[in-house]
């Protein structure tokens, strides 16, 4: 009897190609360096070109309007919101000057990791004196100060006029004139403060600022808000 042929053996069929791992787009990075400003008009007490506190040529006509990048930062001054002790005198201000002893409702109506204050202050405190704050308002209720401090943030806007610190010295951003200083043979200054938000997710609905510690009189520090970015 005949034997039967084999069948044929189909060999397997060659292993599937691997599977490619989907697609995952990275995540989008924050933007940074992106500034937004904040509107001071409807509060500020003074116009740039105006003398401030009574003093004439005290002004900060030299910085001029408009945006400006100061220390990588965008801003964009249009006027000066000054708080103080209620009020505060010199030599150069024909007797005493009323000052509010704060300012309230700055509009921001914006999320921000951080803000920038370009301020200063007219005359000094010993340092460390809390001479003013600013106060976040978030859309929750919660606030946060923002203490602005003697000889930490900021030293007379003067030149060299009362005590100098290192500290309060490596936030001088912008140096200019005015005819008031230059009959003192001195310039002006302004000084950034930095201020990192705790709570980022939260929209800051409005800023205040308010006075300090120090009592009103001669030579009472009044510091100055010029311009406020948020980023």
């Amino acid at each position: 009897m005949q034997a039967e042929a084999p069948e044929p053996v189909t060999p397997p069929p060659p292993p599937a190609p691997p599977i490619a791992p989907a697609f995952i787009p990275p995540p989008t990075p924050i933007p940074v360096n992106h500034f937004a400003f904040v509107d001071l008009s409807e509060q500020t007490t003074d116009s740039l070109d105006a003398p401030m506190l009574n003093t004439p040529e005290n002004d900060l006509s030299d910085l001029g309007s408009g945006i400006r990048t100061i220390a990588g930062v965008q801003f964009k001054p249009g006027g000066v919101v000054i708080v103080g002790p209620g009020e505060t005198e010199s030599d150069e201000t024909s007797g005493a000057v009323a000052v509010p002893r704060e300012v309230d409702g700055i509009p921001v109506g914006l999320k921000a990791r951080r803000l920038y204050f370009l301020q200063g202050t007219h005359f000094s405190a010993p340092p460390g004196t809390c001479i003013g704050s600013y106060v976040a308002h978030y859309e929750n209720g919660a606030n946060a100060p923002i203490p602005i401090r003697m000889g930490e943030d900021v030293l007379d806007w003067w030149d060299q006029v009362g005590p100098q610190t290192e500290e309060a010295l490596s936030h001088v951003v912008w140096r200019g004139t005015n005819g008031a200083a230059a009959r003192h043979s001195t310039s002006i200054r302004l000084f950034m403060k930095t201020w990192e938000n705790p709570y980022p997710d939260l929209t800051i609905e409005s800023l205040d600022m308010v006075t300090g510690d120090q009592d009103p009189g001669r030579r009472a520090a009044s510091p100055f808000l010029v311009a406020l970015t948020a980023e």
